[in-house]
């Protein structure tokens, strides 16, 4: 199996669910628990197996979500080990990161802002 074919299995199991709570969608990630620091052994989080039983061991990856919302639409962002960036938005920002960069630019409204162990940039609000 070369590495295409095996990347091609290692990914076939990953489905990411879109879930919705009234006026909240979340993403769930299978993967994101590979990035969990609450797991104790980090050797084992990164051990997985693909749909069809093969093992392998993740060394690094990236998972990208581009969202396009309203402008004036308040948002809630609640994030762990990635970064945010959005341009402009015409309402609040409510974000809690945690080791994610945030890079914004106008907030309009009301900013409420929680950043854990990494830094942000905002251009005006």
């Amino acid at each position: 199996m070369d590495k295409d074919e095996f990347l091609d299995s290692a990914l076939a199991g990953v489905d990411i669910e879109l879930i919705k709570f009234g006026n909240t969608i979340e993403l769930n990630n299978p993967l994101a628990i590979i990035c969990d620091c609450s797991v104790p052994s980090k050797r084992k989080q990164r051990r997985q197996k693909t749909a069809d039983g093969k093992k392998y061991k993740i060394e690094d990856f990236t998972i990208s979500y581009d969202i396009t919302i309203p402008l004036n639409l308040n948002l809630e962002v609640d994030n762990k080990y990635g970064n945010v960036s959005n341009e402009d938005l015409y309402a609040t920002l409510d974000a809690n990161l945690f080791k994610g960069k945030l890079n914004v630019g106008n907030i309009a409204k009301e900013l409420k802002l929680n950043l854990k162990y990494r830094d942000g940039v905002i251009r005006n609000f």
